[in-house]
């Protein structure tokens, strides 16, 4: 009876970390966009983001994130695929893009994602493309 009594509760504990847990993995999936953000190129010129200057689709299988990243340089539209994975307490995602670009996001209760990016790819002599940056952007509702 007690080895019944003692499995039972261990089998009860497991169900419920991983209940825990898997409250603890947000759900990226769907569209984003920049709300605000602050650029700095690496001459040392600062720009601000305007609002949708970033548009992110994201797709998510448990931890890992794969999508793109929509935006503009001058009048000429880049979409640059990214994969990533969200470490398992939930609270921080490490991104990588095509072009060698590191970014760390923190994604917050209310549908927002902090996000920096520091970009040291192959194309970072393109204007445009050498930078480091911090934004903040917002899941879409359908």
């Amino acid at each position: 009876m007690k080895i019944t009594t003692l499995l039972l509760l261990c089998v009860v504990l497991i169900l419920s970390i991983g209940m825990v847990n898997a409250e603890q993995i947000p759900n990226l999936t769907g569209t984003w966009l920049t709300t605000s953000g602050t650029v700095v190129l690496f001459t040392g010129e600062t720009q601000e983001l305007g609002a949708s200057a970033d548009i992110w689709s994201i797709s998510q299988q448990d931890l890992v994130i794969t999508g793109t990243n929509s935006f503009y340089i001058g009048d000429e539209l880049i979409e640059e695929f990214f994969t990533g994975i969200i470490t398992p307490d939930g609270k921080t995602v490490y991104i990588v893009d095509k072009n060698g670009g590191l970014y760390i996001a923190n994604p917050n209760e209310d549908d927002t994602m902090t996000v920096s990016y520091v970009n040291t790819g192959e194309v970072r002599d393109k204007p445009g493309y050498g930078l480091a940056l911090t934004m903040t952007l917002e899941k879409q509702t359908e």
